[in-house]
């Protein structure tokens, strides 16, 4: 048995997750720091955990990195679970609303999906001033004895200036982290082990979802290596979104996005996303591809549009949550209605010649 320390999230009471590899299954329990205390007699070294919100305990396995590994995993599923969560609720509050008792049926619902998505709702926003108890796309996570400070930052690294500059320290941003607390209820255990049995089935998209979890991890810590935070939410999105060895990824990426999160609704909501997603991947393909750096960019305008990407994949992984498809098929099926529906010839046709970024979205 061992436990690592966990900074940046506190928990009620102990969640535990099941990893299967190579025919194996092995449990990580995320347990209260205050319970770690009274159980600290389990360990020969109990004062490696220092205080903290919450500490893994697990199993151990064959490699210290494959642990560190699935732990990074859960964390990424448990920020995904947990924004389930709050929308589910969310939903449910607007449904039973008397004040929207004027709509009916699938009426009501997608006239919420039009005007409450939290992809609507945040989009035209910066994602951490997140409105209505929509959850926020970060959180301040660390690994590991040091809890998260502003040397993790890249924009927030420590520095001392020469007397020229005595002026500077005013000037100078400072990072304060906050820890995230999370009740952990019924509702969340249940999304929880959901999410758990596909990551554990061994199919196509078990094995997605388990990966884009494992990525999703680096996107935690904003304002810090911002070229591989873009080239990682591209990753995530071809990773969800694609098959292997597909053509025309750019578009296929944006369009079947947009279909999902918007399965059914307007075609100006699918057209704004997918156009969104498609100016994103121009971010990327300068930095894959022409050896430029996110220095060269809008540094306001690329900070939205990465938050607002952050979004998008929540709205993947809730789809994906809720509908469970089995391969790429059922995703390509997805995109054909949506298409038959809004009278397109095919699906490129969400993005438009001029295709750019949207910073509200609108019906």
């Amino acid at each position: 048995m061992k436990s690592i320390q966990i900074n940046g999230i506190r928990i009620n009471k102990r969640i535990r997750f099941k990893a299967k590899s190579k025919d194996m299954t092995y449990v990580f329990e995320f347990w209260p720091y205050s319970e770690y205390l009274v159980q600290k007699g389990l360990f020969i070294n109990p004062n490696e955990i220092k205080e903290c919100g919450t500490v893994v305990v697990y199993n151990s396995m064959a490699d210290n990195s494959i642990e560190v590994h699935y732990i990074k995993i859960f964390i990424s599923m448990l920020f995904f679970a947990y924004r389930i969560n709050v929308e589910e609720i969310r939903k449910n509050n607007y449904l039973i609303d008397p004040i929207n008792a004027l709509f009916t049926g699938e009426s009501i619902l997608k006239n919420y999906q039009e005007t409450e998505n939290p992809l609507v709702k945040n989009w035209g926003i910066r994602g951490f001033w997140n409105c209505e108890n929509i959850e926020n796309i970060h959180w301040d996570i660390k690994l590991g004895q040091t809890p998260l400070s502003c040397d993790d930052f890249e924009s927030y690294l420590s520095r001392a200036y020469g007397n020229e500059l005595c002026d500077s320290y005013y000037r100078r941003y400072n990072y304060s982290a906050s820890e995230k607390k999370i009740d952990v209820d019924d509702s969340l255990e249940k999304i929880l082990d959901s999410l758990n049995v596909m990551i554990n089935d061994d199919t196509e998209f078990g094995n997605k979802l388990k990966s884009s979890f494992r990525f999703y991890y680096e996107l935690f810590m904003i304002y810090t290596n911002m070229n591989m935070s873009i080239i990682t939410t591209s990753t995530i999105f071809e990773t969800l979104l694609l098959d292997e060895d597909e053509d025309n990824q750019r578009k296929k990426v944006a369009v079947r996005s947009a279909c999902l999160i918007f399965d059914g609704m307007g075609i100006n909501l699918k057209t704004n996303v997918a156009e969104s997603i498609y100016f994103f991947y121009k971010y990327r393909n300068e930095i894959v591809h022409r050896g430029k750096s996110y220095l060269d960019f809008d540094e306001v305008q690329l900070n939205h549009v990465l938050e607002n990407m952050k979004h998008v994949i929540f709205g993947i992984i809730y789809h994906y949550y809720k509908e469970q498809p089995k391969n790429i098929e059922d995703i390509k099926e997805v995109v054909k209605n949506n298409v038959n529906a809004d009278g397109l010839k095919q699906g490129f046709d969400y993005i438009r010649e001029n295709a750019d970024y949207h910073f509200v979205l609108k019906e």
